[in-house]
């Protein structure tokens, strides 16, 4: 991991420190107390003046709240918000929000979680000269903020009060931060100095100031009932040993947890050294990349700069590249469009050729009249002549209306032989002959066995002129029969067999059709 650079300003101390795979890395540190504290600190950001950075907040004027905001989407909404936050921290140079969530009674408001911040003299001068020497600021964060990213490791509890250290090597001047949250919203957080010349003095004065708390919260009656107070000790290992060492009050239970342990459980790789608080959570939001809690727009103007700026060259560069990519494929299919053309004018010059050879040979042949006259005579006769097997099934069905007793039981054309000529004339006269002939086929019909012989006559009969009725049918000629329609003795005897099998009594219909 490349690293990169982070200034964290407390309300006496600016620390300009790196962030790597090694952790939180303190490289310069200088106190407002000092003299030429301006002139240190431009000397400090001159050397560092062409790198981003990210700003770290860890300060006394902070202040929450909780407050119910109508339910209003949109530019209203936003504009209740702003209005909102004018009047709860009217003096507050920086004001951050989150949506905590909806009320499910009433008028369902929306519960918002808001802190409004003011910077001291010392930071209100950082801020200029960041933004005098244009430092590319990506933007700023809120120590206290950042504090809760440890609740997704810690022990699941309704209520505790987090002590961690405010970043700094001075041994005078130690201060604390005593966050508290309840489920899982910060309701206050403040800083404290703890007096005392030696370590153990300090954590005397610590366990006093947790004590004032403890009686704050139990009298605004965020404890429970048994008003006892979870203390989470996020201190070095030394200062942890020191604090738990004193005697608490009534009702404070007191934990701690190792600062090595929480870095592995966030997923950060274990640094070499690790102090406090504020550097664990200086490294997770950096290597995690945790959106900023404030973006002042004249301080994070040269980053946003920047930004903009190196997503249009990302931009441009690739445009370039599907350009590029464009033009080649363009090229490609040039040249395959080129030789496309190619084999389609080879093909057009063989077709030329063809035709010309085709060409040549039917300019050398003569027709003669007789000839054309015969394809002609031909093509009329088939035009006019044609027919189809559709045709005569149709005249059929049109006849077999009403006859549903009778079966059709073969249908066939019937084929004549046209007279063999020598000549050509004569062979053509025949064909034409025989395509305007009128076409014959036969139909084999069967009656039920059941019927009487003259009722099998008349179903015939009838059928026949049902036939004949049709403009089509010019003859219908019986050709062969169970039973003989014109000899009475005949067709009792043939029926009377045909009967005694069970089987249907057989006519066969040759029938004449013009087309």
């Amino acid at each position: 991991m490349n690293k990169k650079y982070a200034i964290y300003l407390s309300d006496s101390t600016i620390v300009l420190c790196t962030v790597g795979s090694s952790g939180v890395e303190l490289l310069l540190e200088e106190y407002a107390s000092n003299q030429n504290f301006e002139e240190k600190c431009k000397t400090i950001l001159e050397k560092y003046k062409e790198t981003n950075v990210d700003v770290f907040l860890d300060l006394i004027g902070e202040e929450y709240k909780h407050e119910s905001i109508p339910h209003v989407r949109g530019k209203d909404g936003e504009l209740l918000l702003a209005r909102k936050q004018q009047s709860l921290f009217p003096g507050a140079d920086l004001v951050w929000k989150t949506h905590v969530k909806r009320e499910k009674t009433g008028r369902k408001d929306d519960v918002y979680l808001m802190m409004g911040m003011q910077l001291p003299k010392m930071v209100k001068d950082v801020f200029s000269l960041l933004i005098e020497n244009e430092y590319a600021v990506s933007g700023v964060y809120s120590i206290s903020i950042l504090g809760t990213e440890i609740q997704k490791v810690l022990p699941d509890l309704q209520q505790y009060l987090t002590i961690s250290r405010v970043l700094g090597r001075q041994q005078s001047d130690r201060s604390y931060r005593q966050t508290f949250t309840k489920n899982k919203e910060i309701v206050i957080s403040r800083v404290t100095r703890a007096k005392g010349g030696d370590i153990d003095e300090a954590m005397v004065s610590l366990m006093t100031e947790i004590e004032r708390m403890h009686h704050f919260l139990n009298g605004a009656k965020h404890l429970g009932v048994n008003h006892t107070l979870n203390v989470i000790g996020a201190l070095g290992e030394h200062e942890n040993r020191k604090l738990l060492s004193n005697k608490a009050g009534n009702n404070i239970e007191f934990r701690y947890v190792d600062l090595y342990e929480l870095a592995s459980k966030l997923g950060l790789k274990r640094p070499k050294s690790l102090l406090s608080l504020p550097e664990l959570l200086t490294n997770l939001a950096v290597t995690k990349q945790v959106k900023p809690h404030f973006k002042p727009e004249d301080l994070c103007a040269k980053f946003q700069r920047n930004y903009v700026s190196s997503l249009l060259k990302r931009t441009s560069v690739a445009i370039v590249l599907l350009a590029v990519i464009g033009s080649a494929g363009l090229w490609w299919g040039a040249q395959n469009s080129k030789e496309d053309v190619k084999y389609l004018q080879a093909q057009i010059e063989a077709l030329n050729s063809q035709h010309e050879d085709i060409g040549t040979e039917l300019s050398g042949e003569e027709i003669s009249p007789q000839l054309m006259k015969s394809v002609v005579d031909a093509y009329d006769a088939l035009s006019n002549n044609q027919y189809a097997p559709e045709d005569a099934l149709g005249v059929i069905a049109e006849a077999y209306i009403g006859f549903h007793d009778i079966s059709i039981l073969e249908i066939t054309w019937v084929t004549t032989k046209s007279n063999e000529s020598n000549t050509q004339e004569d062979q053509q006269e025949a064909l034409l002959d025989t395509i305007k002939k009128p076409r014959k086929f036969a139909i084999k019909l069967g009656l039920p066995p059941s019927l009487s012989d003259r009722k099998l006559v008349n179903r015939v009969n009838s059928f026949s002129e049902s036939l004949l009725n049709h403009g089509k049918i010019t003859e219908v000629e019986q050709t062969s029969a169970t039973i003989n329609i014109q000899s009475n003795a005949s067709m009792e005897r043939t029926v009377s067999t045909e009967s005694e099998n069970g089987k249907p009594i057989e006519f066969t219909l040759l029938l004449t059709m013009k087309l």
